[in-house]
Formats: structure tokens, sequence, C-alpha cells
């Protein structure tokens, strides 16, 4: 009796309570990285869908405005490009995008590419373009280091 006295005068964790502490907090931990990698990534993931979905439907509507042709890109910024802005628009309604890059070389057969800016985080890039390839079609997006590029073949740009 008098040696269990002494061990609660002492105040030490015994092996088996520091265990049961980590596994709480191993558990805790593995909850919140569920909670992040299923609820936050994906709503940052559609929030840059909503941007890639806006551009592609301005870039489409400045091709209708254009006779059914995309304007010509060098690979210049997409903030450059007016009838991509204004079919956006205007210039307060490209803020997220405006470094984005557009390429489309004159003539019938060309490919748009269209680059976005570097993604934080490699989840959320990678679940954008799986949404581009299912909800933008024909619209092609891959990965290029941690940034998108979003292309379309066969079209006619001047």
């Amino acid at each position: 009796m008098k040696k269990v006295r002494n061990l609660k005068k002492r105040g030490a964790f015994t092996i088996i309570e520091v265990a049961i502490v980590l596994v709480f907090a191993g558990a805790a931990a593995v909850a919140v990285f569920t909670i992040y990698n299923q609820l936050y990534l994906p709503s940052q993931a559609d929030s840059k869908h909503e941007e890639v979905a806006s551009v592609i439907a301005g870039i489409d509507r400045s091709k209708r405005l254009n006779n059914n042709v995309y304007p010509v890109g060098n690979g210049g910024k997409i903030s450059t490009i007016a009838n991509i802005v204004n079919s956006m628009g205007g210039a307060n309604s490209i803020v997220n995008v405006q470094d984005w890059t557009y390429n489309c070389p004159a003539g019938a057969g060309s490919t748009i590419t269209l680059s976005t800016n570097p993604f934080e985080d490699t989840v959320v890039r990678d679940l954008v373009i799986g949404l581009v390839n299912t909800n933008n079609k024909p619209w092609v997006a891959t990965a290029n280091g941690n940034a998108v590029t979003i292309t379309k073949a066969n079209v006619t740009c001047n």
C-alpha cells in the first residue's frame, strides 16, 4: 500500500496512459486530415473550376461574336485580348485569371492553349483537371507542373 501511495505522490504517467493519449491524438489528426481532404479541397477545386468555366465561356462567346472564329493569341496574358476580356464582362471580371496565358495561332486547324497560374495544392489541381475533362468537353485539361493547360484542337483563329 505504501508503494502505491509513493507512485501517486510522484505524479508520473504510466506507459499505458501515455499510449492512450497518443492514440486519441493520432485519431484526431486523422479526422482533421480526412475532413480537410474530403470537404475543403473539393470546395477549392469547385471554385477554381468555376473560374476555368468562365474563361472557356468567354472564349467561346468571343468566337460567336467574331463570325465563329476564335481570337488570335500569341501566348501572352489573356488580359491583353480585348475580345475575350469583353466577352467575360470586362476587366473587373477577370481579376483572378488576368495572368493566365492564351495562345491560338492564326489559321484553320489551330489549337487553343490556355494556361492557368500555378496551383498551391496539386490535389486541387488534379480535381480541377477532372472537372474540366468531365464538364467542359471538347476542351481537354492536363497538368503542366503545378499549373493546368487547357486545350481545344482543330479550331480556326483569326
